[in-house]
């Protein structure tokens, strides 16, 4: 590795008093949830160029801040890695590389290690074989999928510094799942195109150097609450300020969400109303108003919901022909007799297949020819 990380100055981690605006405003604010909640796990991105922006990012985290950061950088399979021992040296939180079944817990950070993939499964990092041994890996984008899987509405993704467009598709599943991806801003990154990916797919909820980022993500945590199937449940109906914004979002473009599971709909513009950090309803309302494409985004995320659902769907249809392989021919396929059709059907069939009188006589008479045939010839002689 040809980067060399920049010492950063030592840090006071002393308690100190301040207000609970201050600490949002700086980015330092650890989280609220019991030490037994599901806490939001981060998948951070990066390729060339990563070290700087890592560096830039961790500096602004706390070492109490309440949530799990897992790095996800493009290393080289035959070089040993050195980003645990340079993380390590500009933040105050421990630095772990990931080995499999591995229990992220709070205030960590997780370092994939050289020459694999990684998964997550109910809060455990697993390690995976690469699924291509050389030439293009998309080790990001396989990690955020499963994070958004696995963490739903408590994902988040960052993109920082690096080449190609890993990540992108990774992004695109936490936004599925009502997560949030913050990119770095691509005029700041040393390379940005991966960056550039995902503000060009219109995925990014906040655009911002490395260093600001963390703040945003507080700020959007803190003020979005979490939602979940069991807080709302799908009978209830949708609150009279959110049945306002269905409403404005039906005269903007012609859709009815209404009829929507009110938990869906209630999550959906929470999270949106976290990333302008808008703290009530009324407020983003006013907010919709104002800024008609606001709207539309609102439009698409809420559309998203049915394109998991109908993929969903069709999985498990491709599941089910996978599972009982039907024949091509029909004649090979077991018939029921059960119904009167079918049993009309066969006697007909049968009744069609019998040799008539005539095919009898037919036969008979081509009999009696041949042995006159045969007697002739044989009194020639």
């Amino acid at each position: 590795m040809n980067e060399i990380a920049s010492t950063a100055p030592a840090r006071d981690t002393s308690a100190a008093t301040v207000s609970p605006a201050e600490a949002v405003a700086s980015g330092t604010v650890a989280s609220a949830a019991p030490a037994d909640a599901a806490f939001p796990i981060i998948g951070v991105g990066t390729s060339a160029g990563g070290l700087d922006a890592l560096e830039r990012f961790f500096s602004k985290v706390p070492a109490t801040c309440g949530y799990a950061f897992v790095v996800v950088q493009h290393l080289d399979p035959t070089q040993k890695a050195l980003l645990v021992e340079l993380l390590q040296r500009c933040t105050p939180l421990p630095v772990v590389e990931i080995t499999d079944e591995l229990t992220v817990e709070r205030d960590h950070i997780y370092v994939i290690p050289p020459n694999c993939d990684i998964s997550i499964d109910h809060g455990i990092l697993q390690i995976l074989d690469p699924q291509v041994r050389r030439g293009l890996r998309l080790p990001i984008d396989g990690f955020l999928r499963r994070l958004a899987e696995d963490r739903e509405a408590l994902s988040i993704g960052v993109i920082l510094s690096g080449m190609g467009s890993d990540g992108t598709v990774g992004a695109r599943v936490i936004k599925e799942h009502a997560g949030a991806v913050f990119v770095q801003s691509p005029d700041t990154a040393q390379f940005s195109s991966m960056p550039q990916s995902a503000v060009d797919a219109g995925l990014a909820d906040v655009v911002a150097p490395a260093n600001e980022l963390y703040g945003a993500i507080v700020r959007h945590l803190s003020a979005a609450p979490q939602l979940t199937d069991d807080s709302a449940r799908p009978g209830d109906e949708v609150s009279a300020d959110v049945a306002r914004v269905v409403a404005l979002l039906r005269t903007q473009t012609g859709h009815d969400f209404s009829h929507y599971k009110s938990s869906t709909v209630t999550r959906r513009v929470q999270r949106r109303m976290g990333v302008h950090h808008l703290a009530t309803v009324a407020a983003y309302e006013a907010y919709v108003r104002a800024n008609p494409a606001e709207g539309e985004l609102l439009f698409k995320e809420l559309l998203i919901g049915r394109r998991i659902r109908s993929r969903s769907r069709s999985s498990k249809r491709s599941n089910r022909s996978r599972r009982r392989p039907r024949s091509r021919c029909s004649c090979l396929r077991p018939i029921s007799t059960k119904t009167p059709s079918t049993r009309h059907a066969l006697a007909s069939f049968r009744w069609a297949s019998r040799p008539t009188s005539r095919m009898r006589d037919s036969s008979v008479s081509s009999q009696r020819k041949s042995a006159a045939i045969a007697s002739r010839n044989a009194f020639a002689k």
